[in-house]
């Protein structure tokens, strides 16, 4: 009888080989170099917190002689008391027009609660405290409540010049 010819190995022979070559190859840098540890890198962490570029204190004096937790230290009067002035058109009082987004026939507007500077996203029929949106614009916005109606235009700003 005639014996058969040898096969060639199995492919899955030939993936021991290349793992282990790629063994070596991850292992040589460790050998030689000694490791990621190893050459002109910080290796303390006071090494590493004096290698970080920082910028001097000497541009931050105020800051840093302040006392960061202190029990007087409290907001100034001016920031506890909100913005002064209202920037934008007024809503029912209430409410300050920042924009109109626009996404193909679908229309929003955003209002922002004047005291607490929240804002939303507002549809057309949605409700605004006791008012109803009753229609979205391409530069503002109209809200009705029963026989009322208020409408607010977003300030226009001017063309820049050529």
């Amino acid at each position: 009888m005639m014996r058969a010819l040898s096969r060639p190995a199995p492919i899955r022979w030939l993936l021991v080989p290349v793992i282990g070559i790629c063994l070596v190859l991850a292992i040589l840098p460790w050998l030689f170099f000694g490791g990621a540890t190893s050459g002109a890198g910080p290796r303390t962490a006071a090494e590493k917190v004096a290698a970080t570029h920082l910028p001097a204190l000497t541009g931050l004096s105020e800051t840093v002689q302040r006392p960061l937790f202190h029990s007087l230290r409290q907001p100034s009067k001016a920031a506890a008391e909100g913005p002064a002035t209202v920037s934008g058109p007024v809503v029912v009082g209430r409410y300050r027009l920042i924009g109109i987004i626009s996404a193909g026939n679908r229309r929003q507007a955003m209002l922002a609660r004047i005291d607490t500077g929240r804002s939303s996203l507002y549809a057309a029929d949605d409700a605004l405290d006791d008012w109803k949106v009753a229609a979205i614009l391409d530069d503002g916005l109209t809200v009705t409540r029963g026989t009322e109606t208020e409408t607010v235009r977003l300030k226009s700003r001017a063309q820049p010049r050529p």
